[in-house]
């Protein structure tokens, strides 16, 4: 750089870039454009003027991070169905109030299943008394049952 001139501006946008002189001396003109007079202020306020210009144009640093999952919730069960005779169990069903957020998979727990309470059937129907016997001196009778015991 010469001596009495300044530091770089930002490009000039009719010929390139211009040198500025630190006190309003002749500054020159680069890429092919003529030497011509530049009245301007010193090297410092065309520094500051650079560097505003490059705050301005300075890309945004933006940081992501993640946000916790959060679990869904349901309300609480609604009525349950009957007893699955095989299976000794009865499933009910619950409806959503807050979904699954921010990467959860799949909300849970919509679907209940719970064991049956144990029915003991009772038994409805006895034949008579046998007549005693003499070796035991018992008599008995039978029963039949109209439904087994369930679950």
């Amino acid at each position: 750089m010469d001596e009495g001139v300044g530091d770089w501006n930002a490009c000039d946008r009719t010929c390139g870039k211009r040198m500025f002189g630190p006190r309003g001396v002749l500054g020159r003109t680069m890429h092919g454009c003529q030497l011509r007079p530049h009245t301007v202020g010193s090297a410092a306020s065309a520094i500051r003027r650079q560097r505003s210009t490059e705050k301005q144009r300075a890309p945004m640093t933006v940081q992501n991070k993640s946000c916790d999952p959060v679990n869904g919730t349901a309300n609480e069960s609604g009525q349950w169905g009957a007893c699955d005779a095989r299976s000794g169990k009865k499933a009910g069903s619950r409806t959503v109030k807050q979904l699954d957020l921010y990467g959860r998979s799949k909300f849970l727990g919509l679907t209940q299943e719970a064991p049956c309470y144990p029915v003991s059937c009772p038994i409805v129907f006895y034949m008579e008394w046998t007549n005693c016997t003499d070796a035991g001196a018992t008599k008995s009778r039978s029963h039949q049952v109209t439904q087994k015991n369930l679950y």
